[in-house]
């Protein structure tokens, strides 16, 4: 699997990155996208709320922001989950999706899993500028 790192949003606590694959497709960027054009509240809220993260961290309900397992959290709105790699000052968006169950669809956990492995050699690979 082909990916890089790119920043996407950076801020006082939290410099956000975004995963790109090697044709230069990025998920979390082209579904935010669509639902810029499909739902503009769930638009407007998400992105206020990747802001916020960004410049004043974790916010204070934790149902907003919440940790997964071992380094994946989840960002949250009331229809829209991105699941993040965070560490230290660093959130890595990795995927996004539609909330329909309570339960993460099988195949976004797959694909989240695959990115999650190779994510400590990209991050030492983006910090060195390479």
């Amino acid at each position: 699997m082909g990916v890089l790192l790119r920043p996407t949003l950076p801020g006082r606590c939290y410099t956000i990155l975004v995963v790109e694959d090697n044709r230069g497709h990025c998920q979390v960027e082209e579904f935010i996208e669509d639902l810029s054009k499909q739902n503009r509240a769930e638009y407007k809220k998400l992105m206020a709320r990747m802001e916020r993260l960004a410049q004043h961290g974790d916010p204070r309900n934790e149902q907003l922001f919440r940790h997964l397992w071992d380094e994946l959290w989840e960002i949250k709105t009331t229809k829209v989950r991105i699941i993040c790699w965070r560490a230290e000052r660093i959130l890595v968006l990795l995927e996004a999706f539609m909330k329909r169950t309570d339960h993460i669809p099988p195949q976004v956990q797959k694909r989240v899993d695959e990115i999650a492995q190779v994510l400590p050699w990209l991050l030492s690979t983006h910090e060195r500028g390479a």
